[in-house]
């Protein structure tokens, strides 16, 4: 049984703790938070036999294997430092730093050390899009040329003192946020090149708003609008990937649903069937002559949709994600072995984070001329 700390008893804390008590093999035995009040109610509601609103306390007296860092993105390093120094192995929240050479600190830590740390990326344990990414590597659809996230999302739970709005301690909205789209795209396409970035404050208010245009490897443009300036009830995301021979939508910020058109011919309908789940593909109509795309001859290709929904609610989704990525950590730990989500495969969507605060940072004429 691994013995589990969590630092964090805010909201994902808790969400954490109760994914947590889910996964096979994992105990949660401590909860650190920055209220003691809020550290202890946690402890009661959820069995946890110590509580504390010091971190370091809890590194000293309690028997844990694993720390779970769920702070605010700008304690992250310091805290993760602290856990390996007294021998505990780290899963962090996103980001795993606000700096690359904090990142380049705690990797070397991690590796003096012998322990592992991984990083909350739980997108990459989604279903969706790892449909996404063996249909990419399948080629069915031909080349990916443009991709587009749109991200429209709420601020009903960010107070004007939230930490999210100080760039100080949350890195700002692409560091803090558009870290998680950044890095599951380059799992799929590889590291890109930024292009453009700006980022759009609010009246008298924070930066709310943050957009840039990156290029991937192979000429694939790639957009990213983040917005948090809306209730819950409006909140939408959208990832499109347009290909050669069709266009494939996910739906959702933690994605439900993927949706789509191809035209394929009859022999290559398998292989996008073999990508996204036989369920999910439907030969619509097969065109009674050729056709042709991009200087190549389609023999009476069908049209296909492609409509897969996951179970459940997002919630749901969210916590198996979530408690499959733990699951990967537990098992990286015992067999000595890097996690899917190790630190070391995280410095590249981190690069392209900063790269786009600091060159949202300089003028639009500077921008334009570089």
């Amino acid at each position: 049984m691994v013995q589990i700390g969590v630092i964090g008893a805010g909201r994902y804390g808790r969400f954490l703790i109760e994914t947590l008590r889910g996964v096979e093999g994992a105990a949660v035995t401590a909860v650190v938070g920055s209220v003691e009040a809020t550290a202890r109610a946690t402890a009661e509601q959820y069995g946890i036999p110590m509580w504390t609103a010091d971190y370091r306390q809890m590194l000293e007296a309690a028997p844990v294997d694993l720390v779970v860092v769920a702070s605010p993105p700008y304690l992250h390093v310091e805290m993760a430092e602290a856990a390996l120094a007294a021998g505990r192995h780290v899963l962090l929240e996103k980001p795993p730093a606000l700096s690359l050479a904090d990142l380049e600190r705690l990797q070397a830590l991690a590796d003096r050390a012998g322990r592992v740390v991984a990083v909350d990326y739980h997108m990459r344990f989604n279903p969706l899009y790892r449909a996404v990414h063996r249909l990419r590597t399948a080629g069915v659809l031909g080349a990916l040329t443009r991709v587009a996230v749109d991200n429209l999302a709420s601020d009903e739970p960010l107070a004007p003192s939230h930490w999210f709005w100080d760039p100080a301690r949350s890195g700002g909205v692409f560091v803090e946020h558009g870290v998680h789209f950044f890095d599951i795209l380059e799992q799929v396409l590889g590291h890109p090149a930024v292009l453009l970035a700006r980022t759009y404050r609010r009246d008298g208010g924070p930066a709310d708003r943050a957009y840039c245009a990156v290029e991937y490897p192979d000429g694939i443009l790639a957009t990213f609008w983040h917005a948090f300036d809306r209730p819950y009830q409006i909140e939408r995301t959208t990832v499109r990937l347009v290909f050669d021979r069709g266009v494939v939508e996910l739906h959702g910020w933690v994605p439900l649903r993927l949706a789509g058109h191809a035209l394929l011919e009859e022999e290559e309908i398998p292989a996008l069937a073999a990508a996204v789940g036989a369920d999910a593909v439907r030969a619509v109509e097969q065109y009674d002559r050729n056709l042709m795309g991009k200087g190549r001859t389609l023999f009476r290709p069908w049209l296909v949709e492609i409509a897969r929904v996951l179970p459940g609610t997002k919630e749901e989704t969210f916590r198996r994600a979530v408690a499959d990525l733990v699951a990967d950590v537990l098992a990286a730990v015992a067999a000595g072995r890097a996690p899917l989500t190790a630190l070391a495969t995280t410095a590249g969507s981190l690069r392209t984070a900063l790269a786009c605060a600091e060159l949202a940072g300089q003028p639009a004429s500077a921008q334009r001329s570089s």
